[in-house]
């Protein structure tokens, strides 16, 4: 009977934890009050979009060759299609916030997606995009203006880019731009990647801040690069490195190119999962970046920020830069030794 008994309440709790995993992380866009939605074919969706639109499963829709604008609070949720690849593209305003969700189904741009999301007269802005199931297709992605805020959280799904993101300003020289791009799930595939803001004239206080930051260990069915940078991988900022108990997830890159301005820092974080810590990280060698391309650069131009025992390697053919995790107990000796130091200069 008490078998019978476990047995019954280990299926509900399976039943339970499932119905958990199986939640979209889209739960919260269905919290969202939508003003208007799309949800038959033929439709057409530009302009400038400041309420909240839904394309649902079964709508799809076209930009008519116009320009599309999300910006003073509008956002565009796609569980359906959206092409709106005629035109360049505006997220964000001067002191407003513009969101794009994709949940489950595709949205096209051939086009650049400009991040306009800013500080303006004391009002900050934010771009947004969020992707938790379903495919964006882009070509560039960039901030576009001074002191930009932009935000991507990518949980699932693909973002498929043709051009360069830029987790940072365009091609033109901005000031004050914070980026960041968190992805804990999903595939990412771009030719270009840039993680930072560059710009001769740029420094440490004008220079704003570009983070891209890999949280965990995850693979994508049938796919070998779970996060594919084509080309160049060019870092000026930070990438950051949050580790499972079985790893990370490492970027597949074809170079990898340092910052050169002097406003740069190039910098590799490592850290853990919220709720682990450094004992729950096994020992061992874990690539970080794989490159097409050995590198010719010097691990002593990035800066480190790791735990205590924490090291960065090259492999040997300089192909792969990797974290070296010594087993616990060194790290504690590597602890212990550094409080004695500490204790020796105190008596002194």
């Amino acid at each position: 009977m008490k078998r019978s008994s476990a047995a019954t309440q280990l299926k509900i709790l399976s039943v339970l934890v499932l119905a958990f995993v199986m939640v979209p992380a889209a739960t919260a866009l269905a919290e969202i009050s939508y003003d208007r939605e799309i949800s038959t074919t033929g439709q057409t969706l530009n302009g400038d979009i400041n309420d909240k639109v839904l394309i649902t499963p079964t709508g799809e829709a076209t930009d008519g060759g116009a320009e599309v604008k999300i910006h003073g609070g509008g956002l565009v949720t796609v569980q359906g299609e959206w092409n709106f690849a005629g035109q360049n593209n505006f997220l964000g305003g001067f002191g407003t916030e513009g969101t794009l969700n994709i949940d489950g189904g595709t949205a096209v741009t051939s086009h650049a997606l400009i991040f306009n999301g800013c500080v303006y007269e004391g009002v900050e802005g934010a771009s947004k995009i969020n992707i938790s199931a379903g495919t964006f297709r882009f070509h560039n992605a960039y901030a576009n203006q001074p002191y930009t805020r932009v935000y991507v959280n990518q949980t699932g799904g693909f973002m498929d880019g043709g051009g360069t993101f830029a987790v940072g300003h365009g091609g033109t020289e901005k000031t004050g731009v914070q980026a960041e791009y968190l992805i804990s799930g999903g595939q990412l595939k771009v030719s270009d990647l840039r993680v930072g803001n560059r710009g001769a004239n740029l420094t440490s206080a004008n220079r704003g801040s570009g983070l891209f930051e890999i949280n965990g260990l995850w693979t994508v069915s049938g796919v070998t690069k779970t996060i594919e940078v084509v080309n160049a991988l060019t870092l000026f900022d930070t990438l950051a490195f949050n580790f499972a108990a079985g790893g990370v997830t490492a970027i597949d890159a074809g170079s990898l190119v340092l910052g050169t301005t002097t406003a740069a820092a190039p910098t590799i974080k490592l850290g853990f999962l919220d709720g682990l810590t450094a004992d729950d990280i096994g020992e061992g060698t874990y690539d970080l970046i794989r490159l097409s391309n050995a590198w010719t650069g010097c691990l002593d131009d990035i800066a480190f920020d790791a735990p205590t025992g924490w090291t960065l390697k090259m492999n040997g053919d300089n192909t792969a830069i990797q974290a070296v995790i010594p087993e616990p107990s060194t790290m504690a000796l590597l602890s212990l030794g550094g409080i004695m130091v500490l204790s020796r200069r105190r008596r002194k």
